[in-house]
């Protein structure tokens, strides 16, 4: 799914929820600052994450990355601790 340059500023909770064969996901060049952990629940067959040029800071914190084989993060606020 991509859904690259929508301006997107947040993404709502579960709202990937009935998705649950999703295994690409684009959400490139927008200006999402936060991931909440609720959002990605359920995406078991998620392989491919693309988070390049957002305004994040963190993310979020538990296991919804433990499948993917492919995390994009470049052109991001990230900070390493």
């Amino acid at each position: 799914m991509d859904l690259s340059y929508n301006m997107l500023r947040f993404l709502a909770k579960q709202i990937f929820q009935d998705l649950l064969q999703l295994d690409t996901l684009i959400l490139a060049n927008n200006q999402i600052t936060h991931l909440n952990e609720e959002c990605f629940q359920g995406l078991n067959k998620l392989k491919w994450l693309d988070l390049t040029d957002n305004e994040l800071n963190s993310l979020p914190q538990g296991g919804i990355f433990q499948a993917l084989l492919d995390l994009h993060l470049s052109c991001t606020f990230l900070k390493i601790h």
